[in-house]
């Protein structure tokens, strides 16, 4: 095909798979032969849309091997790390901490929305240290998102359960009892 397929289908060049195919789409529904009985013009136009639709599919699908990964499996990943967050979320509004921390735990992708996630979940945990430690680094990642600010405000208010506790995490979480309290035996 002598033509740019992409000004065959009206889009701007380097244009998104989908961006491509909803334009093929538009212009099939104008110029297919059932719609335009007996018209030469439109039987051309409508095999120079079909080449360029064609010719845009064998590039990506060439590009997508070079690379070693297609834009389908980034685009299925994404959506599947997007539904693991979206469950983790529903979890957390459900009080399921542990469950959603489990889910949050096994996504690769450490994006600033894992970060705040986690940061709910361990706070409603009641391990607002952990807490605090995961929406700062949501916070460094996007400082301009004012619902991270918001958390981490919050969990700055309650300045004493943020900052390291002297004793040990077996003490504090056991009810052991302190050990200047127990008497020794002479």
């Amino acid at each position: 095909m002598s033509k740019n397929p992409y000004r065959v289908l009206g889009v701007t060049e380097g244009a998104s798979f989908e961006e491509c195919t909803k334009a093929y789409k538009k212009l099939a529904k104008e110029y297919h032969p059932d719609l335009n009985p007996n018209d030469a013009a439109a039987d051309k136009k409508m095999a120079e849309i079909n080449a360029a639709y064609e010719a845009i599919k064998k590039s990506g699908a060439k590009a997508a091997r070079n690379k070693g990964n297609n834009d389908y499996q980034e685009a299925t990943q994404s959506d599947e790390e997007k539904a693991h967050l979206n469950a983790a979320a529903q979890l957390i509004r459900n009080r399921q901490f542990a469950q959603a921390l489990n889910i949050l735990s096994r996504l690769e992708n450490r994006t600033a929305e894992l970060y705040c996630l986690a940061a709910l979940a361990n706070e409603g945990a009641g391990r607002d240290r952990q807490a605090f430690v995961n929406i700062q680094e949501a916070c460094a990642m996007e400082p301009e998102n004012a619902e991270y600010k918001k958390i981490y405000n919050r969990l700055v208010e309650r300045g004493a359960d943020i900052r390291p506790r002297a004793r040990s995490v077996y003490y504090d979480d056991y009810n052991a009892p302190d050990p200047s309290q127990i008497k020794r035996r002479k």
